[in-house]
């Protein structure tokens, strides 16, 4: 009888420690709610755009990440703008996704909480054209939440194949602003 208590307390006692813990070392971290904002600012227009349904997934064993967009997935305040991007700058159906694959550098204990500095280092696909890139970033551990991941970075359009018409090169800026935020659990 006593040896049963006792198994049974600790199945309980490893139950809570599972539940109650979040432990980040060793492990796959997925994201399928990644957000995604990208702004072009020009004397003549702002265009925004906007998406929430970014994939990402960390193997923190590795180091090792991959993110992914799709394109129709971004949405701007203008129907007609969403439409040009998508047809006419994206060609998202023939390019239908953006993916990011980095090591993830600076980040040596996933277990240790707090805000880390690190560097997202890799290739980036973007309209069919692949460019090695380095993007600082952020990564906040709180064990009881989960983990997240901000990024701030550039990327001009011309580096990846996209062709602004001269038309309207005086609308959209050189550089795109992107803003990525990601919680990971």
């Amino acid at each position: 009888m006593q040896r049963t208590l006792t198994n049974t307390s600790a199945s309980i006692l490893v139950i809570m420690m599972a539940m109650g813990t979040f432990s980040l070392s060793a492990q796959k971290l997925i994201t399928k709610t990644m957000v995604v904002d990208f702004y072009s600012t020009t004397p003549i227009e702002d265009i925004k755009a906007h998406l929430e349904d970014g994939l990402g997934i960390i193997n923190t064993a590795s180091n090792k990440a991959v993110f992914q967009v799709k394109i129709e997935s971004f949405e701007f305040e203008k129907a007609l703008m969403q439409e040009h991007f998508n047809e006419n700058y994206l060609h998202s159906v023939r390019y239908p996704k953006a993916i990011f694959s980095v090591t993830i550098e600076g980040m040596e204990d996933w277990s240790n909480q707090g805000e880390h500095a690190v560097n997202l280092v890799g290739d980036m696909l973007v309209h069919g054209v692949t460019k090695s890139i380095n993007v600082p970033a952020t990564i906040a551990i709180n064990q009881a939440v989960g983990m997240e991941l901000t990024a701030n970075f550039t990327i001009k359009p011309e580096d990846h194949g996209i062709e602004v018409p001269s038309l309207v090169v005086a609308k959209i800026a050189e550089s795109i602003d992107i803003h990525v935020k990601a919680t990971f659990k």
